[in-house]
């Protein structure tokens, strides 16, 4: 039996979420419904759970072609099974920050990735530093989600160990943001200090075109500078 709360998703999904906040709601209330049940029905958890899953991966690879882009766009050139060359043009315009003024084209989005089999977009993660074992650990948990898709039989009897799995994998991705988020938090330190601003009222202002998870606050500087603002609130 797994011992991780399901909750803890949350950790890697951004606080604020924008525009995939009821894209979100729908599927933890789905999650939610099902976990609670005490039948066999109760294993079908893992697909909704599964997708939360993967928007909170597509979201920390959205941020992270923000923060550099020849990692996303190398990878992206050697991924060949895309639906579509449209799509590879999609994904190619895609990075959150495009230009030095740091402007995010309206047509861009997390969820675009989505274009991109989900096995593949782990690629993206190895071009900044995911460990190959890692990567592997989460091809397996989506093979395993693959068979449930199916009608073929299969009934997951050990959803919190399933579950544990797709935390253990987001926990991992988490460490590639320490020194994107430390540089961050020098800069927030930084501008709150020379203009006299109040540490809270700024941090808030900033989480909406962020990306920041509560996960970013829980490690280096970040942590130290502003985990416990976080807390209070």
């Amino acid at each position: 039996m797994g011992s991780s709360d399901p909750f803890l998703v949350f950790d890697h999904l951004p606080l604020v979420l924008g525009e995939q906040a009821r894209y979100v709601e729908h599927l933890w209330d789905s999650f939610s419904t099902l976990f609670a049940l005490d039948n066999s029905a109760r294993g079908f958890a893992l697909l909704p759970f599964h997708l939360i899953f993967m928007t909170a991966v597509q979201i920390k690879c959205y941020r992270l072609s923000g923060e550099e882009n020849e990692p996303y766009l190398s990878a992206l050139s050697n991924i060949n099974r895309l639906y579509s060359e449209e799509d590879r043009l999609t994904l190619q315009k895609n990075c959150l920050f495009r230009t030095g003024d740091r402007e995010v084209a309206r047509q861009c989005s997390p969820m675009n990735l989505s274009l991109i089999p989900e096995k593949r977009l782990f690629d993206i993660f190895v071009s900044y530093g995911l460990s190959i074992s890692v990567k592997e650990r989460a091809v397996e948990l989506i093979d395993i989600r693959g068979d449930y898709a199916h009608a073929n039989g299969r009934i997951e009897e050990d959803l919190e160990s399933r579950i544990d799995g797709y935390l253990e994998v987001l926990s991992d991705i988490q460490l590639l943001f320490i020194g994107y988020n430390d540089k961050l938090a020098l800069e927030w330190c930084q501008e709150i200090s020379d203009n006299g601003l109040e540490a809270r009222e700024y941090i808030e202002g900033h989480l909406p075109n962020s990306l920041i998870c509560r996960g970013d606050f829980r490690t280096g500087i970040m942590g130290e500078e502003f985990e416990a603002l976080l807390s209070e609130g």
